[in-house]
């Protein structure tokens, strides 16, 4: 079996050396020919509190993506998935188990697009705490678990053997509430920790910007039609804090980048919902025009 992790982040490169350690034949599929060269000349450069190590890599462009591998694991962001749309609806990727890993709920349509369509789909959350240090070397800050649900139809895969004991796989019956719970905590966490460019574990130290992260989660919360659930969901939304404590959420890296953020597809998306459902989300707004604003600037 073939594996293609397309995305050189930190999620597609822990993706890609969690397969790797499992012996999965695995090819990285990267932004940028430059990135590519790098892994495959010097390996990808896996670290962890207690742990360095260098695992050898196939990596390529995205330019040369031709769905030779059975398996496509999509971890890039959602501003890319948009440009990817094209070519994974294309005929070439017919006959593949594609296994989405994103932020937001901006890619729910497409995969519903390919499902059913000779194509097996399964939405997945990645709850790990990882930051990407170079374009060859990721930091692995936080244990997590893989979530993954079918799309549509059930597809007759399993995961957990795929990954092995590399990482916990989580099994769920329905993608749209797991993508939903996953789309809630970043919705409280991202963008804070982006806006005041501090790490996730301050999030429960300064008790104002814990204030302002659950009065963000409230909204979300009843915007998304969780609040049965939400006293599990806010133990979910401290654990992520307290498990992740030193890690920088991919919306801030991508501010200190100057990269565009999914600030659209996690708060824009919250706050899109609420208009079709009448609520109103004053706290999410503030926070949607303070990092659009961010980006704008540049």
């Amino acid at each position: 079996m073939r594996v293609a992790v397309i995305g050189g982040g930190a999620i597609g490169l822990l993706m890609a050396c969690l397969l790797e350690r499992q012996q999965v034949n695995t090819a990285i599929y990267c932004r940028t020919e430059k990135q590519a060269s790098l892994l495959r000349e010097n390996g990808l450069l896996y670290k962890n509190e207690g742990m360095e190590k260098v695992i050898q890599v196939h990596a390529y462009s995205i330019d040369s993506l031709a769905f030779e591998e059975d398996i496509i694991v999509i971890c890039v962001k959602q501003p890319a998935l948009a440009q990817l749309a094209k070519l994974l609806v294309s005929d070439l990727s017919k006959g593949k188990t594609f296994l989405f890993l994103q932020n937001g709920m901006s890619h729910v349509e497409l995969m519903e697009e390919l499902a059913g369509k000779e194509r097996k789909v399964w939405a997945g959350v990645a709850e790990h705490g990882v930051m990407k240090e170079k374009d060859n070397a990721v930091y692995h800050a936080g244990e997590g678990r893989i979530r993954v649900a079918p799309v549509i139809v059930k597809p007759d895969f399993n995961w957990e053997n795929l990954f092995g004991d590399t990482t916990k796989v989580e099994q769920n019956a329905a993608y749209i509430p797991m993508l939903s719970e996953k789309l809630l905590i970043n919705a409280a966490i991202n963008p804070v920790t982006a806006l005041f460019k501090i790490k996730n574990g301050m999030l429960l130290e300064n008790p104002h910007y814990l204030k302002l992260m659950e009065y963000l989660f409230d909204e979300a919360l009843q915007v998304l039609e969780l609040q049965k659930q939400k006293d599990g969901l806010l133990e979910d939304l401290y654990r992520v804090c307290r498990n992740t404590k030193n890690n920088r959420s991919s919306m801030l890296r991508d501010i200190d980048s100057g990269r565009k953020t999914e600030i659209d597809s996690i708060s824009g998306y919250i706050i899109t919902s609420g208009e079709k459902k009448g609520i109103d989300t004053p706290m999410t707004r503030m926070i949607y025009e303070s990092i659009k604003g961010i980006e704008w600037e540049g």
